[in-house]
Protein backbone atom coordinates (compact mmCIF):
# COMPACT_ATOMS: atom_id res chain seq x y z
CA UNK A 1 0.00 0.00 0.00
CA UNK A 2 2.92 2.46 0.68
CA UNK A 3 0.72 4.87 2.97
CA UNK A 4 1.62 8.76 3.06
CA UNK A 5 2.46 9.73 6.89
CA UNK A 6 -1.19 11.56 6.14
CA UNK A 7 -3.60 8.74 4.86
CA UNK A 8 -1.73 6.57 7.99
CA UNK A 9 -2.90 9.45 10.45
CA UNK A 10 -6.33 9.71 8.65
CA UNK A 11 -6.61 5.59 8.65
CA UNK A 12 -5.86 5.07 12.86
CA UNK A 13 -8.04 8.07 13.82
CA UNK A 14 -11.11 6.47 11.69
CA UNK A 15 -10.00 2.55 12.96
CA UNK A 16 -9.84 4.37 16.61
CA UNK A 17 -13.17 6.32 16.17
CA UNK A 18 -16.39 5.67 17.98
CA UNK A 19 -18.09 8.03 15.65
CA UNK A 20 -17.26 6.92 12.51
CA UNK A 21 -19.69 4.06 10.89
CA UNK A 22 -18.87 0.71 11.94
CA UNK A 23 -18.31 -0.31 8.05
CA UNK A 24 -15.82 2.65 7.41
CA UNK A 25 -14.05 1.52 10.69
CA UNK A 26 -13.63 -2.20 8.94
CA UNK A 27 -12.34 -0.58 5.90
CA UNK A 28 -9.64 1.23 7.87
CA UNK A 29 -8.46 -1.51 9.97
CA UNK A 30 -8.38 -3.71 6.48
CA UNK A 31 -5.94 -0.97 4.78
CA UNK A 32 -3.96 -0.66 8.01
CA UNK A 33 -3.68 -4.35 8.06
CA UNK A 34 -2.68 -4.60 4.84
CA UNK A 35 -0.09 -1.92 5.00
CA UNK A 36 1.16 -3.51 8.22
CA UNK A 37 2.01 -6.82 5.78
CA UNK A 38 -0.69 -8.73 7.24
CA UNK A 39 -2.07 -12.09 6.08
CA UNK A 40 -4.89 -12.74 4.01
CA UNK A 41 -6.13 -15.43 6.31
CA UNK A 42 -4.99 -13.17 9.47
CA UNK A 43 -7.44 -10.46 8.21
CA UNK A 44 -10.04 -12.40 7.32
CA UNK A 45 -9.85 -13.87 10.98
CA UNK A 46 -9.69 -10.45 12.82
CA UNK A 47 -12.38 -8.89 10.62
CA UNK A 48 -14.78 -11.58 10.17
CA UNK A 49 -14.40 -10.97 6.32
CA UNK A 50 -13.97 -12.87 3.46
CA UNK A 51 -11.26 -12.35 0.17
CA UNK A 52 -13.68 -10.60 -1.97
CA UNK A 53 -14.09 -7.68 1.27
CA UNK A 54 -10.25 -7.38 0.88
CA UNK A 55 -9.67 -7.25 -2.90
CA UNK A 56 -12.70 -5.32 -3.12
CA UNK A 57 -12.20 -2.44 -0.54
CA UNK A 58 -8.17 -2.38 -0.97
CA UNK A 59 -8.63 -1.86 -4.96
CA UNK A 60 -10.87 0.40 -4.10
CA UNK A 61 -8.43 2.18 -1.95
CA UNK A 62 -5.87 2.17 -4.62
CA UNK A 63 -8.03 3.22 -7.20
CA UNK A 64 -9.04 6.66 -5.52
CA UNK A 65 -6.07 7.31 -4.15
CA UNK A 66 -4.55 7.36 -7.97
CA UNK A 67 -8.09 9.34 -9.18
CA UNK A 68 -7.31 11.63 -6.22
CA UNK A 69 -3.82 12.10 -7.38
CA UNK A 70 -4.69 12.59 -11.43
CA UNK A 71 -6.96 15.27 -9.69
CA UNK A 72 -4.17 17.27 -7.53
CA UNK A 73 -2.16 17.37 -11.06
CA UNK A 74 -4.69 19.23 -13.29
CA UNK A 75 -5.24 21.31 -10.73
CA UNK A 76 -1.79 21.63 -10.66
CA UNK A 77 -0.89 22.15 -14.24
CA UNK A 78 -4.23 24.53 -14.85
CA UNK A 79 -3.27 26.61 -11.96
CA UNK A 80 -6.05 26.38 -10.22
CA UNK A 81 -4.41 25.00 -7.33
CA UNK A 82 -1.79 27.78 -6.49
CA UNK A 83 -5.70 29.71 -6.93
CA UNK A 84 -6.66 27.25 -3.63
CA UNK A 85 -9.28 25.74 -5.18
CA UNK A 86 -9.68 22.45 -3.72
CA UNK A 87 -10.93 19.02 -4.40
Amino acid sequence: MNLTDIEREQLLSAARSRTVRAADVRRAKLILMLEDGESRDSIMRTLGCDSRFIARWSGRFLSERLLHCVIELALVESGAKDRHIST
